[in-house]
């Protein structure tokens, strides 16, 4: 677990690199200041449960404007996009037909600015 794991254990500080592995191919994120590296979870709750929708793993490079690069797995899609004007402070759609996730939880995903 993502919080429990790195964030929680302070580990956030020195991540080095990113990965995110999919059917569609891996892609990574070098990643050079501390607390800049984040990883989340899109989902949603059916009837049947907890459904993750999209796996998102990025970097923040502007600290003041919370702008960087992010790439996202979409399970609905089975595409991997990237997004290189992320945002953690306003978090866009990355395809036509889905809401935007907005303001990232920063202490959740281990982001500092």
């Amino acid at each position: 677990m993502w919080l429990e794991d790195v964030v929680a254990s302070g580990d956030a500080a020195r991540i080095a690199e990113l990965w995110i592995c999919t059917p569609k191919g891996d892609a990574a994120l070098k990643i050079t200041q501390p607390y800049s590296a984040y990883q989340c979870q899109m989902g949603m709750l059916t009837l049947q449960g907890r459904q993750t929708t999209a796996q998102i793993i990025g970097r923040v490079d502007d600290k003041a404007s919370g702008r960087g690069v992010a790439f996202i797995w979409d399970v609905t899609t089975q595409q991997l996009y990237k997004d290189e004007d992320a945002n953690v402070f306003a978090f866009g759609a990355w395809r036509p037909g889905i809401v935007p996730p907005g303001v990232l939880a920063l202490p959740v995903i281990g982001v500092r600015l």
